[in-house]
């Protein structure tokens, strides 16, 4: 279980990497985020006598599972702050074709 754990933390730091804008810090955060979001669920859920007793092919689900719950929250908050950022974009209505300027 340790080997996918490492595996999912190491993909999902890529994938948030990815998912950021050009900057490279921006990257570096977004993939830190995401690696620990996927880490740290993973590192509780491994002490629980029901993972430790399920067969490996549940054990490889529950962190694939997990790596995409992590990347879902990070894209989510990408999203909310690029909504917040520019609220405006989202609420005003487009001006219609017979509107004269």
């Amino acid at each position: 279980m340790t080997k996918k754990i490492i595996i999912a933390t190491v993909t999902a730091y890529v994938v948030g990497c990815l998912l950021g804008p050009p900057d490279m810090i921006s990257q570096l955060t977004l993939g830190m985020m995401t690696a620990v979001i996927c880490a740290v669920p993973l590192l509780v859920l491994v002490r629980f006598a029901f993972v430790k007793s399920a067969s490996p092919p549940m054990h490889t689900l529950v962190c694939v599972l997990v790596c995409m719950l992590s990347v879902l929250l990070v894209f989510c908050h990408i999203l909310v702050r690029r909504t917040m950022s520019h609220p405006e974009e989202f609420y005003n209505e487009p001006p219609s074709a017979s509107s004269t300027p």
